[in-house]
């Protein structure tokens, strides 16, 4: 598990987990995402597929991500016009791991 505070973080929940530490860390540094809310760890695992999902919401885009470890839900506040790049940025960070 990391652990993430400050600057774009939200502070109701601050770890994330394993599988989803670099795609965050990409998040963190994008500048057209504005804040990032870590949502509550699931403890059920994806066995051994790691799995991305991304949806869109009023403010941004909701990043599901699966490891074997367990699943989190990750709130990524971005404006409307940027979520399809900074989705296209961030599964070209899950792809390579």
């Amino acid at each position: 598990m990391a652990t993430f505070a400050g600057g774009k973080f939200t502070k109701s929940h601050t770890t994330a987990i394993e599988v989803s530490k670099k795609v965050v860390k990409a998040a963190e540094k994008l500048s057209q995402v504005q804040k990032i809310s870590l949502g509550y760890i699931n403890g059920q695992s994806g066995g051994s597929k790691r799995r991305i999902k991304f949806s869109e919401t009023d403010s941004g885009l909701l990043m599901k991500v699966v490891g074997p470890t367990g699943g989190q839900e990750i709130y990524l506040y971005c404006d409307q016009s940027d979520r399809d790049e900074v989705q296209k940025a961030l599964r070209k960070v899950w792809d390579k791991n």
